[in-house]
């Protein structure tokens, strides 16, 4: 039998656009997930918090999103976001044009989408895996990258 790692996986972001959810295809982050691993081995509710922003509708986004400000989950949240986000669907720049996914210009993302995106790439491979269930929002079929891909 042959190794197939996955190596994107694909995380839609309702929080972002609930009608058109952006779609982020994301690799590895190894050092947030670590941070991720000993923030929520020192508190459990961690895990909670980090599935509140990347599940919750509307009305609950606010509320979580000021729940985490100044904590590390902030930091380590847009971390993820920078480290793993390789490609993008459905982020349009300020002209209404399909922007390129690039290190530049997630690191220029505002810190709340970066936040959102960060926490549902968490919840997606690290949170749901943590409870014991299948990541959600998998595809070993992910493309692969392309000139608007970000850099590594």
């Amino acid at each position: 039998m042959a190794y197939r790692p996955r190596l994107l996986t694909r995380v839609e972001v309702p929080a972002l656009d609930a009608e058109n959810p952006p779609v982020f295809w994301c690799g590895p982050a190894d050092h947030a997930f670590g941070r991720i691993a000993a923030l929520v081995s020192q508190d459990k509710s961690v895990a909670g918090a980090i599935a509140g922003l990347a599940e919750g509708d509307d009305s609950q986004i606010g509320p979580a999103v000021a729940a985490v400000m100044g904590t590390p989950i902030l930091g380590t949240m847009t971390q993820i976001a920078e480290e793993s986000v390789r490609r993008w669907e459905g982020v349009l720049g300020e002209d209404g044009e399909p922007l390129p996914c690039t290190a530049e210009n997630i690191h220029n993302l505002p810190t709340q989408d970066r936040l959102l995106i960060g926490s549902a790439i968490a919840a997606a491979l690290f949170v749901a895996d943590d409870r014991g269930n299948a990541p959600s929002g998998s595809d070993t079929n992910s493309p692969g990258r392309d000139t608007n891909s970000a850099a590594d």
